[in-house]
């Protein structure tokens, strides 16, 4: 079945409790990286601005950088699912986020359906503005996976949403390159297999998911997304 050229972002429901916990953590996080003279970079998450603890990976990039975090673009972050497309009403899809090391992991849960139903969910990762990545040759993505039968597929569409998909599998993908350790994957994809995308506008990069190629429950956490000159 074809996939969501543009997926629909999902409302989001605040969990209050949640809420009330975060919103604690982070003032006494704001408290001690203010003291320690700590910078913050903001995100846009569910349309509210959310802190990122400034480090390496999301400073402002140097000139001539040989690499580029997802983290330092202005980015909208969010989650969408199958539930929601009145054609397919399949396929469940959350959200979180979590700090080690002041750094953001991405921890995307999902649910497919495992009865010969068609279903999608999927995360993106969407630029407030398009972005000539043409300078870079690569693209790093530091996943876990869980059990030997999770896969993603990475997308990267322009203004237009035109774009391709690449399977993060069990194997590298062409060109590229996979190392394994224990349950984290280190993918490095060639930019150049997204034949059909216009680098010089870059609107969305995501991890998509369907019943073609998984079914069940499974979690994927995105420790790291990273553009390699």
């Amino acid at each position: 079945m074809t996939k969501p050229q543009a997926p629909a972002e999902k409302p989001f429901v605040p969990d209050w409790k949640s809420i009330v916990i975060g919103v604690v953590a982070g003032m006494i996080l704001l408290a001690l990286l203010m003291a320690a003279g700590g910078r913050l970079v903001k995100v846009n998450l569910f349309g509210a601005e959310v802190a990122f603890p400034a480090t390496e990976a999301v400073a402002s990039p140097k000139e001539g950088a040989s690499e580029r975090s997802i983290e330092s673009f202005p980015l909208t972050i969010y989650d969408y699912d199958g539930v929601g497309d009145s054609a397919v009403q399949q396929g469940w899809a959350k959200l979180s986020i979590a700090y080690s090391d002041q750094r953001a992991r991405y921890i995307f849960d999902y649910d497919l359906p495992s009865d010969g139903t068609f279903g999608y969910s999927g995360v993106d990762f969407r630029l407030g503005q398009t972005q000539d990545l043409t300078q870079y040759k690569f693209i790093k993505l530091v996943l876990e996976y869980f059990d030997d039968v999770t896969q993603c597929e990475l997308f990267i569409k322009d203004i237009s949403t035109r774009g391709d998909y690449v399977l993060l599998g069990q194997s590298a993908p062409a060109g590229g390159s996979l190392k394994t350790s224990g349950a984290e994957r280190t993918y490095e994809v060639p930019l150049s297999a997204f034949s059909n995308t216009d680098f010089t506008a870059i609107h969305e990069v995501g991890l998509s998911v369907d019943t073609d190629i998984t079914q069940g429950k499974h979690t994927i956490v995105v420790r790291q997304i990273v553009f390699l000159r």
